[in-house]
């Protein structure tokens, strides 16, 4: 995780202690922060708010990479699974940059008017291909192979900033979210990238900005028979939905209610955890805390275990990002029907759907009213 005072930490969540050999400090506050695996190690990038692109490895005190051209804060940065030398980050600059992290050479770039950056995800088995998306609503492809312009485009996808993109398991699906204020804007949509149309209406509950979202692993969506995506809010809310429904299946919030900045979907859980039957995310939230969550068959959610930033990681900044958690481990919590031992905060229910401090409200379904606003059209 990276927080708002240029610390860069790892910790074990079964040992509750930081990684000694994991623990950098760079100049500026750090706002994106992911992970791909290089063979047995892990490349670590950041981005910060002086525009540059730290590439980090375990056990170097210093980044072994800095990818400078950005001329503002670096808001969102991205590496191929198949090739993690190939590294695509996006800026405040509305530029778009293409990196070889291996020499820290620039290869290619492209500027756009208004395209100031929000997010970036390389598309899951595209070795070329990246979704990325920002404050103007619109929704880009891009192939590194030919940064002149975007490959494809998806206008006013939303009605309002779009805050985080992910793709699907496939890479045929893509997930937005959209910011908002009291309901009004605080949605996820779904999308085809192949013809740029939406596949179902917008998922709708959330009462704040949402800030980021994600697939779920196919093997916990093969158990409910649909796909399941997840999302979290400035609500502090954290809901899963049905995207066969378009319903919301459960929220679970902390005491706190504290924004969520971010959420990452563990991609190597723990070897006792049965692959099929769960997953397990980490969220990352504006006090500065971090937490440790399991969701299970049917989109049910359960806070396994939290604790401060300042205390678990030693700082007291803000955390920004939680990156992506892929060496994340936890000891076993008790089944859903029990009550979590481990966990440092009583985690409330306030009921499918419902919003903290509300009453009761319908799950999100179709709207075709709404659907027609933010339609989103396919641009070549």
């Amino acid at each position: 995780s990276g927080g708002q005072n240029g610390a860069l930490k790892v910790c074990s969540w079964e040992k509750r202690e930081l990684d000694s050999t994991f623990e950098w400090k760079q100049p500026s506050p750090i706002h994106c922060v992911t992970s791909v695996s290089l063979g047995p190690e892990e490349l670590i990038l950041s981005g910060g708010g002086d525009g540059i692109v730290r590439v980090w490895h375990k056990g170097t005190p210093q980044p072994v990479q800095k990818l400078e051209g950005h001329e503002l804060t670096v808001t969102g940065v991205t590496a191929c699974v198949s090739a993690p030398h190939k590294v695509l980050s996006g800026s405040l600059d509305c530029s778009v940059r293409y990196w070889d992290a291996d020499t820290g050479s620039q290869v290619s770039s492209c500027t756009i008017d208004s395209n100031r950056i929000s997010c970036l995800k390389w598309i899951n088995r595209e070795g070329s291909m990246v979704v990325q998306a920002g404050e103007d609503s619109t929704i880009r492809l891009w192939d590194v192979r030919a940064m002149k312009k975007p490959a494809g485009m998806i206008v006013h996808s939303h009605n309002s900033r779009i805050t985080a993109c992910d793709s699907s398991a496939d890479g045929n699906m893509l997930l937005t979210s959209a910011s908002g204020i009291d309901g009004v804007g605080c949605e996820l949509r779904l999308w085809d990238r192949r013809v740029g149309r939406k596949l179902a209406g917008a998922l709708k509950g959330h009462v704040q900005s949402v800030t980021c979202c994600a697939f779920l692993p196919l093997t916990l969506s093969a158990m409910s028979k649909t796909q399941l995506v997840v999302s979290a809010s400035e609500d502090g809310t954290i809901r899963t939905w049905d995207l066969q429904s378009s319903q919301c299946l459960d929220v679970a919030t902390l005491d706190t209610k504290h924004s969520i900045t971010s959420l990452s979907v563990c991609t190597k859980p723990p070897a006792s955890l049965p692959a099929s039957s769960e997953a397990r995310l980490v969220t990352s939230s504006i006090s500065g805390g971090l937490g440790l969550w399991s969701v299970w068959r049917g989109g049910n959610l359960r806070l396994l275990d939290e604790a401060s930033h300042e205390k678990l990681l030693g700082c007291k900044a803000e955390t920004e990002r939680s990156g992506e958690a892929t060496e994340t481990s936890a000891q076993e919590a008790e089944r859903p029907g029990g009550r979590s031992e481990t966990a440092g905060q009583e985690m409330q229910r306030p009921g499918p759907c419902q919003a903290p401090g509300r009453a009761s409200q319908a799950p999100a379904t179709r709207d075709a009213r709404n659907d027609d606003q933010g339609g989103g059209d396919l641009a070549r």
